[in-house]
């Protein structure tokens, strides 16, 4: 978010009950995004990453998808973790992933992956 847009609405934060529904479940979907998808991907990825040569054809995709995984989890959850305590504060702030993963190629992935970092 750029600073004239936060700065707009830094008058009025005040505790919204409405926002705060929607902060809590964000908030919740980042962590389950950090803690579950991200982490127990990572556990996965760095066993592969240890022994790669060791590790059988169909293991390394799949090390790799889990690699995708635990990169856009981390990411996007700890977006979603940070805009969601915006949100109960009253503050409106921008997804910052928009399905990236799903992109129609680069130029396209680069403007739905880290969003704020790109506008």
């Amino acid at each position: 978010m750029r600073l004239k847009d936060f700065a707009s609405q830094v008058d009025s934060l005040r505790f919204d009950p409405e926002g705060s529904r929607y902060g809590a479940f964000m908030i919740l979907t980042g962590l389950v995004k950090k803690l579950v998808v991200a982490n127990m991907s990572s556990s996965y990825v760095s066993s592969v990453h240890a022994n790669i040569a060791g590790v059988p054809f169909p293991a390394l995709w799949l090390g790799a998808f889990l690699y995708a995984a635990e990169i856009y989890a981390d990411f996007s959850g700890y977006s979603d973790i940070s805009n969601g305590f915006m949100r109960i504060i009253g503050v409106k702030v921008p997804d910052n992933f928009y399905a990236p993963y799903f992109s129609h190629g680069f130029g396209d992935f680069w403007l739905r992956w880290h969003i704020s970092f790109s506008s």
